[in-house]
């Protein structure tokens, strides 16, 4: 049963006592029937939604009372707005009023020349409201290609349910001057002194969106200015205390890179396993951002079965932007790096026979291991100080001015040994003194 509105339009027994009877100051009593539908649109920035419920209610000429409570729930009362669907010219709200020793309750005074039935629209912001994504990797036994498919999960705790509901999903960020459910716990006196900050032009959706979003099983994505709308097509009924996990996109035959890195300032003495690929079209995504979630990743065994690889924890993707998954360490691939040499060499000496510069040259043996039964690909990334020069029979990559990276192929059941002399101008021997 909908707890949050109750509808009563009733007798005036006061203003008959007060004013003349008159076919304006009738008061008819009616029931409020059930909602037509429901739209929530879920921020996942804020605890924040905006709920829109639809109506259809009966009118008859004159003064008409609409009552709406919120008791048990986290809506907030200042963001309350009633809206007639049809024939609005012919309705006024002449005020709200909040009933004495009542909490939790307004009621819209209505003004009506319109006699009959009428559909109605009640916006509102509300807490409790989340949502949260998540996705599952199945990459075939070569580790070439993966299927991806994503999931959304929407918790309600607002203390209302929303049956027969259409469910919007924004990716974006909100600042809220004050908490939803702050505003939603405070009292009838207190609430009509706050009022409400938050920007409902940022809050508000444009209604167009949700236009020719009707076919079945599918969530269509929408770019807002700086927002990012998922609207889950169909109806869902989302219960108070309740969650609900939707599918969000399935995407087959997803190229992808496999390869293991190296960088003992970031992973220390691991050997890191990634797959790596863009959030975009090449991979046959880039139509959307993906959402901050967890991807569970899986590869498939070549019989039918599955095993587990790990989890990794996504920050929010643009289009266009890196995948990068961090599948933890592979400790059947190790590194030992050895130093093989040390020489101090061109010392600078002043008059007084201080030491004013000099070069360190080292030579370094960096040697691979694969105990995999099939080759591996290895980006390893060294990292230098000050003012250096590298020597190296091996191709490597200059990232920035102190970081160089070799990528090579480690064979299967086999090393790799890559060699390197480094050398670092100290004091006066220094291009950057």
């Amino acid at each position: 049963m909908n707890r949050a509105i109750s509808i009563l339009v009733r007798l005036g027994i006061i203003l008959l006592i007060m004013m003349p009877l008159s076919a304006s100051a009738k008061v008819d009593l009616v029931t409020i029937p059930g909602r037509d539908s429901v739209q929530i649109t879920i921020y996942n920035s804020e605890d924040l939604t905006l709920v829109k419920e639809q109506r259809q209610m009966t009118f008859k000429k004159g003064l008409n009372q609409i009552q709406f409570s919120w008791a048990g729930t986290l809506i907030d009362p200042t963001s309350l707005n009633l809206v007639f669907k049809e024939h609005p010219e012919q309705f006024q709200i002449l005020d709200i009023t909040y009933p004495a020793h009542t909490a939790n309750v307004l009621i819209w005074n209505v003004e009506s020349s319109y006699s009959g039935l009428v559909p109605i629209e009640i916006t509102y912001f509300t807490s409790g409201l989340t949502w949260s994504a998540d996705y599952v990797v199945r990459a075939n036994p070569e580790e070439t290609i993966m299927r991806l498919e994503g999931y959304v999960r929407v918790t309600n705790r607002s203390g209302e349910d929303y049956e027969n509901t259409q469910t919007r999903l924004l990716v974006g960020e909100i600042h809220l001057v004050e908490k939803i459910a702050d505003l939603a716990r405070a009292g009838v006196m207190e609430m009509k002194e706050r009022v409400f900050r938050a920007v409902l032009a940022k809050a508000e959706v444009s209604d167009e969106l949700a236009l020719g979003m009707r076919r079945p099983k599918e969530i269509i994505k929408e770019g807002i200015s700086e927002y990012f709308l998922y609207t889950i097509e169909g109806r869902e009924t989302i219960r108070n205390e309740w969650a609900k996990r939707l599918p969000s996109l399935a995407v087959d035959d997803i190229p992808f890179a496999l390869t293991y890195e190296y960088d003992d300032a970031k992973y220390g003495s691991n050997v890191v396993k990634f797959y790596k690929l863009k959030n975009d079209e090449k991979a046959h995504l880039g139509k959307e951002p993906l959402p901050d979630g967890v991807f569970q990743v899986f590869k498939s065994d070549g019989s039918g079965g599955l095993t587990y690889i790990n989890r990794y924890q996504s920050k929010y993707i643009p289009v266009g932007e890196d995948i990068e998954l961090n599948l933890g360490p592979d400790g059947l691939i190790t590194v030992e790096s050895k130093r093989m040499n040390f020489q101090r060499k061109k010392i600078v000496y002043d008059s007084y026979r201080n030491v004013r510069g000099w070069d360190i040259i080292e030579e370094w043996k960096i040697e691979m291991r694969n105990s995999k039964s099939e080759d591996v690909p290895l980006e390893l990334t060294r990292h230098f100080q000050g003012d250096w020069e590298i020597e190296s029979p091996e191709n490597f990559e200059r990232k920035d001015k102190n970081t160089i990276q070799y990528k090579v192929v480690v064979p299967a059941l086999g090393t790799r040994v890559i060699k390197y002399t480094v050398t670092t101008h100290h004091g006066l021997r220094s291009k950057q003194s």
